[in-house]
């Protein structure tokens, strides 16, 4: 089908459909891998979801990092409201990248370029702001990158330093005034 409402409002579509019982706060069948060797009977990845009371579904995609254990980690999470986590099963933003493990493993965004026809550059992180009813006007804030610390004497994050871009004057065509 063409038409996107086919799978997102019906199930009579649906190439692969998992039908079960409606119970809140419990996990839901899923899709699991699984191999003839090394433990067979633990799966090797899967994508399940939890029905919670009345704010919907959370979907799970989970892997492997050893596999006489199963599924070791529930490595990306989409929330009912469609904050995503990577590394977190609570994101509390639309995307947020946690290290929730005793490891030292340090949460890191690469953005690569391996093209050698581009300019060179190795990538961009774009903040865009608009208001297709209104324009920007001075003092209007583009974006902001914030460090934080935390001081484990109350679990509080603590801000540290920002970086914030906002419009420095009036906007015009082709004219974005703007100060950091």
């Amino acid at each position: 089908s063409t038409t996107l409402t086919h799978f997102t409002q019906a199930v009579d579509k649906a190439g692969i459909l998992i039908n079960t019982d409606k119970t809140d706060t419990v996990y839901m069948p899923g899709l699991f891998w699984h191999t003839s060797v090394d433990n067979p009977t633990k799966p090797k990845a899967g994508i399940w979801l939890r029905n919670s009371n009345a704010n919907g579904s959370t979907l799970y995609i989970g892997t492997s990092n050893a596999y006489g254990t199963g599924i070791t980690n529930q490595a990306i999470t989409v929330r009912h409201d469609g904050k995503v986590g990577i590394g977190t099963t609570i994101p509390g933003h639309a995307l947020e990248v946690s290290n929730d493990s005793e490891t030292s493993d340090v949460p890191t965004i690469a953005i690569t370029n391996l093209s050698d026809t581009a300019d060179h550059q190795g990538g961009n992180l774009l903040f865009r702001r608009g208001d297709p009813s209104a324009n920007l006007t001075d003092d209007d804030i583009l974006g902001d990158m914030a460090w934080y610390g935390q001081d484990n004497s109350d679990d509080a994050w603590i801000a540290a330093g920002m970086i914030r871009c906002e419009i420095d004057g009036t906007p015009g065509t082709n004219d974005m005034p703007a100060e950091l």
